[in-house]
């Protein structure tokens, strides 16, 4: 093909050039032509530069000044209009603040009620130290027989005030007070039964101590578990939500109760009750706060 172009147009042919090269090269050698109104007759061979034939290029139509070729009319597409992007503030009047603030203001009112209200009986009728289960008392008598009480319900064993005011507690009767206990002699209450020289881990070795530690860790897994569904649930608050979290601040202000009265302080209804009720009440409108921010249930006009 190179040796056939080469003998009939008298030009070398170039094997080794980049095909784009050449073909911009040529665009801009060849004559601009736009919208002819006939069509080109197609060159003859004869019309080819050859070999000691002068090469005259043909002249380049121009296109008429002021020709201009009409553009398609198109159509501009719509545009959404621009809105400026809306910040949700949380308004400290909001339901869901008040229901936390006064939730938190409960918790506090139900700690105080428990351990700043609560007594701690500076100088009990009767001390006993759990190393040997030893006591002694300066005010019962000698020979008389000693039962204990907590809340009102009977603790199981008896002491038996010796010489010098000296006695033993039984072990069952250690298992159950942990802390301070009502001592009474018939039906007569003669004083208060408390620990003394006990370090702080002592009380917590007990029946009690054990169903507090029980109770903690049960009302923290069950508290954990209530708030994540809550947080992911949609809508109104829902009774059996309201009814969790309400039964877990009765466990709490229970456990609150009991650890007043293993660091030493009296456990009595007047002090244990109303903190329940301070723990229910906050717990309580937790649950409606977590489901105030939550909003409404999908498909549900607001």
């Amino acid at each position: 093909v190179s040796h056939l172009l080469h003998s009939e147009l008298g030009i070398k042919t170039a094997m080794d050039t980049h095909p784009k090269h050449d073909i911009a090269l040529g665009a801009a050698c060849a004559p601009s032509i736009s919208a002819p109104s006939s069509p080109a007759p197609h060159p003859r061979v004869t019309d080819w530069p050859t070999r000691g034939r002068p090469t005259t290029p043909p002249p380049a139509q121009q296109e008429p000044v002021g020709a201009t070729t009409p553009e398609p009319d198109v159509e501009p597409v719509p545009r959404a209009p621009v809105t400026p992007r809306r910040v949700m503030r949380r308004s400290s009047s909001s339901p869901a603040t008040k229901y936390f603030v006064t939730a938190a203001a409960l918790a506090v009112l139900g700690l105080v009620i428990t351990f700043v209200f609560a007594e701690r009986p500076s100088q009990p009728e009767l001390t006993w130290s759990s190393d040997g289960n030893a006591g002694s008392t300066s005010t019962v008598s000698r020979g008389t027989t000693v039962k204990t009480n907590v809340l009102g319900i009977p603790l199981p064993g008896e002491l038996d005030v010796g010489r010098g005011g000296r006695f033993t507690v039984p072990q069952n009767l250690a298992v159950f007070a942990a802390g301070p206990v009502d001592a009474l002699a018939g039906p007569d209450q003669v004083g208060t039964l408390a620990r003394s020289g006990d370090p702080w881990w002592r009380p917590i070795a007990t029946v009690p101590g054990a169903f507090l530690v029980l109770a903690m860790l049960f009302a923290f897994a069950y508290a954990e578990s209530q708030m994540r569904s809550l947080r992911r649930g949609s809508g109104g608050l829902r009774f059996g939500e309201l009814l969790g979290l309400t039964g877990i601040g009765v466990t709490f202000g229970l456990a609150l109760g009991l650890l007043a009265w293993v660091s030493g302080r009296t456990l009595a209804w007047p002090q244990l009750i109303p903190t329940m009720i301070c723990l229910a009440a906050a717990f309580g409108l937790l649950a409606f706060a977590i489901a105030a921010r939550r909003g409404p249930a999908p498909g549900r006009k607001t």
